[in-house]
C-alpha cells in the first residue's frame, strides 16, 4: 500500500500520575502492526507536575510519532483529549481518533491494522472492557446506548445505595438477553463507551 494511502490514527493517552502504567501502554503501541496506518501517539499528561512522565519523555525524545503534552493544570478527561486534539492536530483531524485512559493494556497487537480497515464516516466504535481478573465484559453500555435521560438518571440511582443495588441485581438477570450494537454519533464528539459524552467543538 502506498505511505500516503494509510490511514491516519491518532491515540490519546489521558494520563494522572500513572507513569509505570503509561510506560507499559507505550510499550503495547510500539508493538502494533502499523503497516497500513501512520500512529501519531500523545500523552496528555494532567498530572500536577510534570517530573513523574520525565524520563518517559527523554526515552522518547527521538521517536516523532510520541508527543508528551503536559497540561498544566487538570482539565478532566474530555477536556485533556479535545485539548490535545486541537494542540497537535488543530484543522487536520485524523481519520480515527483513539481516546484511552493510560493504564489500558492492549495485547492484540493488530488492533490498528484492524482500525485501519474500518470504512470511513463512522462515528464510534466502543470497546470490549474486559476484566482482567475474569475475562467478563464489564461494559454495559456496550450493548445498549442509553439515552441522555437514562444518564441523568443514573446519577441519581448511585447516589441512593439500596437502589443502586436493586437495580444492578435486575441487570444483572437482563444482562444475557443484550446483544452488542455498534455505536455511532455526530462528528466532532468524543464518546466513552460508559455513557459519558461531551463535544470537542
Amino acid at each position: 500500500m502506498l505511505r500516503n494511502a494509510r490511514k491516519e490514527i491518532g491515540f490519546i493517552a489521558v494520563n494522572y500520575d500513572s507513569a509505570e502504567a503509561t510506560a507499559h501502554l507505550l510499550d503495547d503501541l510500539r508493538l502494533q502492526d502499523t503497516t497500513t496506518s501512520r500512529l501519531t501517539v500523545v500523552v496528555a499528561d494532567t498530572s500536577r507536575s510534570a517530573a513523574p512522565l520525565a524520563s518517559l519523555r527523554a526515552g522518547d525524545r527521538n521517536e516523532p510519532e510520541v508527543r508528551f503534552l503536559f497540561m498544566g493544570d487538570n482539565p478532566g478527561y474530555f477536556g485533556a483529549a479535545a485539548r490535545a486534539l486541537r494542540t497537535i492536530w488543530g484543522q487536520h483531524v485524523p481519520d480515527w481518533i483513539i481516546v484511552s485512559n493510560a493504564d489500558v493494556r492492549l495485547p492484540q497487537h493488530d488492533l490498528m491494522a484492524r482500525i485501519a480497515e474500518l470504512p470511513a464516516g463512522g462515528g464510534v466504535v466502543a470497546p470490549r472492557v474486559l476484566s482482567g481478573r475474569t475475562g467478563l465484559d464489564q461494559n454495559p453500555y456496550l450493548r445498549r446506548r442509553p439515552r441522555p435521560a437514562r444518564i441523568y438518571c443514573n446519577r441519581i440511582i448511585h447516589r441512593v445505595p439500596m437502589l443502586y443495588w436493586m437495580l444492578n441485581a435486575q441487570y444483572r438477570l437482563k444482562r444475557g438477553l443484550r446483544r452488542p450494537l455498534l455505536l455511532f454519533v455526530q462528528q466532532n464528539s468524543v464518546v466513552a463507551g460508559h455513557g459519558c459524552r461531551a463535544q470537542l467543538r
